[in-house]
């Protein structure tokens, strides 16, 4: 009898856990998207009053950060720096598409940066900053929306891994 018990409330306690852990990327993302923008501020500050390379540019900015999202400007740079004759655009691209999947960040958000990275590198300091500019504000809505599904699926998910929890218990018992 105890072990019955004991075996419930270990199914309860993981699928409780699981809802917990889904509920969390909705949480993460909106960070993320966050230190993004800042990182992409960082860089703004750096490209127009500092003048380094664009791969030194791309690593300083990513090193600012212990955040996943920060790999993209390090994996960029680093793709620059060590790949002569690769454009910007291609090692920004191979930054984003090799590392999306260790962040939270959606389609749309890999679209942005993709769509981003086109533009590096092809224009003076004044374009370069329209640019970065543009991606702000697109980041920026991204993160009002993240927080808009956050808000409404982060506390969905919880109760739906307590709620099946409580199921796959009745069905035990």
């Amino acid at each position: 009898m105890f072990l019955k018990i004991l075996s419930m409330l270990i199914v309860l306690f993981c699928a409780a856990f699981a809802g917990y852990m889904k509920s969390k990327t909705f949480a993460i993302r909106p960070q993320q998207l966050r230190e993004l923008q800042m990182l992409l501020e960082l860089m703004l500050n750096d490209l127009t009053y500092m003048s380094t390379l664009l791969s030194d540019l791309l690593i300083s900015t990513g090193s600012r950060t212990n955040s996943q999202v920060g790999m993209f400007f390090t994996k960029a740079g680093e793709t620059l720096k060590f790949n002569k004759g690769i454009r910007a655009s291609k090692a920004w691209e191979k930054a984003v598409v090799e590392n999306i999947g260790y962040t939270c960040l959606d389609e749309e958000d890999k679209i942005i940066l993709i769509n981003f990275g086109l533009n590096i590198g092809n224009s003076d300091i004044e374009g370069q900053a329209r640019n970065i500019k543009a991606v702000l504000q697109q980041l920026k809505m991204q993160e009002h929306k993240a927080e808009e599904i956050r808000r409404k699926n982060e506390l969905l998910y919880k109760k739906i891994g307590v709620l099946a929890g409580l199921a796959a218990v009745i069905i035990l018992i």
